[in-house]
């Protein structure tokens, strides 16, 4: 089972519910280390929680063994499951049904012999919130793009992970305003090995003294490789919520892609949150291109100034564009900038980060597409942005659960251009969930658009990982 299928949350509101963020290092299995997924715990936001792992195996010639461990934050010894994947296939790992697994705050290492692709979905049935997160590089200087405190309701909380199982790590952590080149919050802590420590802007004494309706960022440094996600969640029993990870401050960079933009399209609008880590100001021109679904086949343009260790964010509600559009983005900067983009109807929220041209493949795993699975119809929608220079032969395979294989489904993708897989409007089956592969001739990036066609949950969107 994956989560979706009804079962009940393992903890009450307020509680620390047993969740996991699933973050991936990719390495060659040809190099004779051992490719793994480092995760980091989130606390509870609403309602009780429950966490499914989906992890694909890239080896498309033979079955890996998946090993996870779980680490405890109160710092006991971490708990240890393994599950098969089939060759090119996934394993799924759904807590609230591993009996050794106990309710509380965990951090997770994921482990295999076979080069891997891991994510996470956390739901909170009671209110029907849902929030997919992966692909997190452990770094030692980690940028939080967006960071809030009551505004508009929104609150985040952030987990950093230790990703070293031998030893402490020494954090530190600096709060920064959108605007604002000091930072208003600057705090040391520990974090125990192997585990992680979970920070609530609502509730945490650390950030006692920010005023409510704070926008701005957050930077995490140690002297051990860290893995850092974040939760914003609305306050007040709504079940929008959505989640996305820290970024390696070494990854940012002068263009980024934003594969999914839109205003007021199917009911939601996108808003891109973008950081400037550089000791001075940045501009940030943006070129908006429109996809093929969109009400208007216009392109459009936009240009934002950042101040020096400052974050701004390109509202689409307020953008250059207009009601009904759809499309992707560029973001070409001055200086290097990492970037996060929010996609939210008036009771759905998502949330996925802006790759780098260096995080474009030619090929990019996706370990969970769904067509109308379970009674609530999660449903997924695959969205790819040609990030080469010439026109993208797109394919995209599919491989079900239960081992079978459909597709491919094939597209042509302009430059700086996207297209949308949607998997109800292709040949996986009704019912099915699994993985996919996707392939292009020019490098790609990718994110998943994962919704309920009943509005039972919330929406999800994570970045496609890549594979080559």
């Amino acid at each position: 089972m994956i989560p979706g299928d009804g079962c009940p949350g393992v903890s009450v509101y307020g509680i620390t519910i047993l969740a996991v963020l699933v973050s991936l290092v990719q390495l060659s299995a040809s190099t004779g280390a051992v490719p793994k997924v480092y995760a980091s715990k989130m606390a509870g936001i609403v309602g009780a929680g429950s966490t499914g792992v989906q992890v694909q195996n890239l080896d498309s010639a033979s079955a890996a063994d998946i090993t996870m461990d779980l680490y405890p934050q109160s710092g006991a010894a971490p708990i240890q499951l393994i599950k098969n994947a089939s060759a090119g296939g996934s394993a799924t790992f759904y807590l609230p049904s591993e009996g050794s697994v106990a309710d509380g705050a965990y951090a997770a290492i994921v482990s295999a012999v076979k080069p891997i692709a891991a994510i996470a979905r956390t739901e909170w049935s009671s209110v029907g919130g849902a929030a997919t997160y992966g692909n997190v590089p452990p770094a030692m200087n980690v940028l939080v793009p967006l960071a809030t405190k009551a505004y508009y309701g929104w609150t985040s909380q952030f987990s950093v992970q230790n990703t070293d199982t031998t030893t402490s790590a020494n954090i530190t952590v600096k709060l920064y305003q959108t605007g604002s080149s000091s930072a208003i919050v600057n705090f040391a802590d520990t974090v125990l090995p192997g585990t992680s420590r979970t920070y609530d802007l609502g509730s945490s004494s650390q950030f006692a003294g920010v005023a409510n309706g704070f926008l701005g960022s957050i930077v995490v440094t140690g002297d051990k490789n860290l893995a850092v996600q974040s939760f914003v969640d609305k306050v007040g029993g709504s079940k929008a919520v959505y989640a996305f990870s820290g970024l390696d401050s070494a990854s940012a960079a002068t263009t980024l892609y934003a594969p999914l933009v839109r205003r007021a399209f199917a009911g939601a609008t996108t808003g891109i949150s973008i950081v400037n880590p550089n000791a001075t100001a940045v501009t940030v021109d943006i070129q908006y291109k429109y996809n093929p679904a969109s009400s208007d086949l216009n392109n459009y343009t936009q240009s934002i100034s950042i101040a020096a260790n400052s974050s701004a964010v390109a509202y689409q509600g307020t953008g250059p564009m207009p009601a009904g559009w759809l499309g992707s983005a560029v973001l070409q900067a001055t200086g290097p900038i990492v970037a996060m983009v929010n996609d939210e109807t008036s009771s759905t929220s998502a949330a996925y980060n802006a790759p780098a041209a260096a995080d474009g493949g030619k090929t990019v795993s996706v370990p969970l597409v769904r067509n109308k699975q379970t009674t609530a119809q999660l449903t997924t929608g695959v969205q790819v942005m040609n990030v080469g220079a010439g026109t993208a032969t797109v394919s995209i395979t599919y491989k079900s659960s239960g081992g079978m294989t459909y597709g491919p489904e094939v597209a042509s993708v302009a430059p700086n251009g996207s297209v949308t897989f949607y998997q109800p409007s292709g040949p996986f089956p009704v019912g099915a969930y699994g993985s996919a592969t996707v392939t292009s001739n020019e490098n790609v990036v990718v994110i998943v658009n994962d919704i309920s066609l009943t509005g039972a949950y919330d929406a999800a969107i994570y970045n496609g990982i890549k594979a080559d």
